[in-house]
């Protein structure tokens, strides 16, 4: 709402210096777009720096919607003001290796088109805006895991490449797969926005060989499977299971010898093997290691604690790194070399 400045109500002046820079930036910009008697070109440099991210924002919708007489150039590295501008032409400024620059216009069809397969598969342009490459894996839980356990066993960053978890690996199979998978390999080859996928990481679910073949075929060879069923088989250790379940539920009051009993009893059950080759039965490298802890937390907690993936198994994985490490050794070697595959 407009208030009269003449009625120079004390309470709503407040001096330019005691406010933040951001208010400087934004008064300043606002003075321009006002105060022009005509038509013109307004370079903004950085809108987003310095402001609130909703902020930022609500300032480029006002300039968009009240000023629109104008025309804005702006550079930004923020995902949210190029959302908000809703722009006409977006051009990309590259380093080439000789450290010179090429700018490159983006085609709006392809960057419309990515931003609405980012939604379709649970994702926006902050999640992968400003990588290098984008390692596809199966959940949100390896998405929050794995750069963790890079850090601690490698110490090592993700260097430019972002991980982010596909919201349903079925869709990888059957009848859709092909589309499926192209949506995804789209992302990264239709608009200049969007970081190069070097690949995808998925439970292995004890896929037959040519089923692996099919699928990897599918995504162009782009795929790699854990050595394992799947993560939480990795976490399937009775100490982190008691340091987690206690923590959650101190009514609970179990110990690792009635964890690692209470596995040895089940290990065998017949839905824990569902799918698991005769060969491999019973073996805890590939049985159902999910269904294993879901039905450990409701029958050890007298259902008082139901077992959520992205709660608990972060919960044990923050256990192990902290406490015994070395047990997800292999799985930090097999995330790094799936980082190393170069994009064709």
């Amino acid at each position: 709402m407009w208030e009269d400045p003449n009625t120079e109500r004390e309470d709503l002046a407040i001096p330019l210096e005691d406010s933040g820079s951001g208010v400087g930036q934004v008064l300043a910009i606002l003075y321009v777009a006002f105060t022009s008697t005509h038509d013109r070109t307004i370079l903004i440099d950085e809108p987003q720096s310095f402001l609130h991210p909703g902020a930022a924002r609500k300032l480029i919708e006002i300039l968009r919607t009240e000023f629109a007489q104008h025309q804005f150039i702006v550079t930004t590295h923020s995902p949210g003001i190029i959302n908000a501008a809703d722009p006409d032409a977006i051009f990309v400024l590259r380093q080439l290796e000789d450290n010179s620059a090429r700018v490159e216009k983006v085609d709006m069809r392809q960057a419309s088109i990515a931003r609405g397969v980012l939604a379709e598969v649970g994702a926006t342009p902050a999640d992968v805006y400003g990588a290098d490459r984008i390692l596809w894996v199966e959940g949100r839980t390896e998405e929050d895991c794995f750069p963790r356990i890079l850090r601690i066993l490698r110490r090592q960053g993700l260097h430019g490449v972002v991980l982010k978890g596909v919201i349903n690996t079925g869709d990888f199979e059957g009848k859709k797969a092909d589309l499926v998978v192209q949506i995804y390999r789209n992302l990264s080859g239709g608009a200049h926005l969007i970081a190069p996928t070097i690949g995808f990481v998925f439970d292995d679910e004890c896929r037959s060989d040519q089923q692996k073949k099919e699928l990897n075929n599918r995504a162009g060879n782009l795929v790699r499977f854990l050595p394992c069923r799947m993560y939480e088989n990795y976490l399937l250790h009775p100490d982190a299971i008691v340091g987690v379940l206690n923590d959650y539920d101190p009514e609970a009051r179990v110990d690792e010898a009635r964890i690692a009993g209470w596995i040895e009893q089940h290990r065998l059950d017949k839905e824990a093997n569902r799918g698991v080759p005769a060969d491999h039965s019973g073996d805890v490298q590939w049985i159902d290691a999910a269904w294993l802890l879901k039905k450990l937390f409701a029958e050890l907690s007298g259902a008082r604690l139901n077992y959520e993936k992205t709660i608990h198994s972060i919960a044990m994985t923050d256990w192990l790194l902290a406490n015994q490490p070395e047990r997800l050794r292999e799985l930090a070697d097999f995330i790094w070399a799936s980082l190393q595959v170069q994009p064709a």
